[in-house]
């Protein structure tokens, strides 16, 4: 993004809740952040490249 200036239209955060049963139990414990920290750390990421703009 910084070298050619092409950014994303749309960023997905998904947290390591739930899923779908079918990985290993270790996946499921162990892998992952919940989402209000991946919110977070992608919001942070965000502001850091001046990629987010807080509207008044």
């Amino acid at each position: 993004m910084l070298k050619t200036g092409i950014k994303p239209d749309f960023i997905t955060v998904d947290g390591a809740e739930g899923g779908t049963g079918a990985a290993p139990i270790d996946f499921s414990n162990y892998v992952g952040m919940p989402w209000e920290q991946a919110l977070i750390f992608a919001v942070d990421t965000l502001n850091g490249y001046g990629l987010k703009k807080i509207l008044n």
